[in-house]
């Protein structure tokens, strides 16, 4: 996609690598290592502050990132660095830091020498490099593939010439500051609608919709009043079991396979009622090391930040050990199950178990309380809030697929614009207005992919 106001450069030369294809005849195009150096500092995370790496970029290190008790082996990062996890599961986890700080081992620390730090930013974080940097690695399986220094520091990479280059920064700049107050504006309807379709929610669950019922104290102090006939019982009586999953033993891609069978993690969660296809599947040597559960599985979270997020299978599947598995008896239907745990989840947390990170386990899981009401109010509950919903899920899902285009459309922008492809010495940009940090073009989870959730684990 290009914008109406750029145009290809008068003259294009072939390159001896095909990534990015042919560049402006006086760009110069030479290997990584000729512009980088690898900072291999070993430090203490005491002395330096330890910074995670993520898709959204370098930032302080964030509580649900996996931590080793090695804080004394890490490696030095300068303001300035530009920062990539090495490994294919992290994928896109990389970024120019603004701080000084420490980053675990795994992660490649790039000391920019005569070239714009923020040029590279954007070129390094473009979808054309982010693919050629992890063709250049290696490994046993496509999900534990590494790239080290030494195999990216021959990929050849196009650099015009420093005014060039700050003038490109200066265009990405100011046309993705307002790609971003556009999104933003977006992501705030969004989240509007979401509320209002979760107190929708929270009535249904909690206290019916017969506004004429008599009530009653529920016992629960946060949850005042419960409709008469209702009561509030542990979870445990109401379901067959709640068990955990677990991952094949080893990491051998003979357990792994593009069209297998379900194995749920939680990067799989999201809003959606049901769960339909994993990310990752198992083949059939795979799911013979795992647990199996049945179609109508109520999977719950149970680590990390995400911890309570919710949904249910719609067929046969396994998951990893950081989900519990519920599997419901005939006193209470999956549906309702999940719209009540979607209620409560924020006092979920107050019983959960914590280390470095909130741990709710099968123990914990079967405690939590829940109405206890017939079956057949249930299904009229369900059925009145998918109906209630209906609107607010359609203007989400409208909105969603506006961002998704703007965001292709940003994405393919700066690949355009880093390798070349466009010219924009002579673009006028305007002087960028004084406005506050919730409207600035600096909010790195809004500038490449639109990612907004951290994964669990990112260093």
């Amino acid at each position: 996609m290009m914008n109406n106001e750029l145009r290809p450069y008068e003259e294009y030369v072939d390159t001896r690598d095909v990534w990015h294809g042919k560049l402006p005849k006086h760009w110069d195009c030479v290997k990584l290592g000729m512009k980088f150096r690898e900072r291999r500092t070993k430090v203490s995370d005491k002395e330096f502050m330890p910074l995670s790496v993520t898709k959204n970029g370098i930032v302080p290190q964030l509580s649900t990132a996996a931590k080793s008790n090695d804080g004394d082996n890490r490696k030095l990062v300068k303001q300035g660095d530009f920062v990539i996890n090495s490994r294919s599961d992290r994928k896109g986890s990389s970024g120019l830091s603004n701080y000084n700080g420490s980053v675990s081992l795994i992660n490649i620390v790039l000391q920019p020498y005569e070239v714009n730090s923020k040029y590279a930013h954007y070129l390094f974080k473009s979808n054309s490099f982010i693919e050629e940097f992890y063709r250049n690695g290696r490994g046993i399986v496509a999900d534990l593939w590494t790239t080290r220094f030494y195999e990216m520091r021959n990929i050849y990479i196009p650099i015009p010439s420093l005014p060039e280059q700050d003038q490109i920064v200066k265009y990405l700049d100011n046309k993705l500051a307002k790609i971003n107050k556009f999104i933003k504006a977006k992501k705030k309807l969004i989240a509007a609608l979401k509320e209002q379709k979760q107190a929708i929610i929270n009535q249904a669950v909690t206290k019916g919709f017969d506004s004429k019922v008599r009530m009653k104290p529920s016992g629960i102090e946060w949850l005042g009043d419960i409709p008469e006939h209702w009561t509030m019982v542990q979870l445990k009586r109401l379901v067959k079991t709640v068990k955990t999953g677990g991952t094949p033993s080893g990491a051998d891609e003979k357990y792994f396979e593009p069209i297998g069978f379900n194995w749920f993690t939680p990067s799989d969660f999201n809003d959606e009622l049901y769960l339909s296809n994993s990310n990752r599947q198992l083949s059939n040597v795979g799911k013979s090391e795992v647990n199996i559960f049945p179609q109508g599985t109520v999977m719950m979270i149970g680590i990390g930040a995400t911890m309570g997020k919710i949904s249910i299978s719609e067929k046969k599947c396994s998951c990893n050990q950081q989900i519990n598995a519920i599997l419901c008896s005939e006193n209470i239907i999956p549906e309702f199950l999940v719209y009540f745990m979607r209620a409560v989840r924020t006092h979920i947390f107050a019983i959960a178990k914590y280390t470095t990170l909130p741990i709710l386990n099968q123990e914990e899981t079967k405690k939590i309380m829940v109405p206890s009401i017939p079956c057949e109010e249930q299904k009229k509950i369900v059925l009145k809030i998918n109906e209630s919903v209906a609107v607010y899920d359609a203007g989400i899902k409208k909105i969603e697929h506006e961002i998704g285009l703007v965001l292709e459309y940003k994405s393919s922008l700066v690949s355009e614009v880093v390798t070349g492809k466009v010219d924009v010495q002579h673009v006028f940009i305007e002087k960028p207005k004084k406005v506050g940090r919730d409207e600035s073009d600096i909010d790195e989870e809004l500038t490449y992919g639109g990612e907004t959730d951290i994964e669990e684990g990112d260093e």
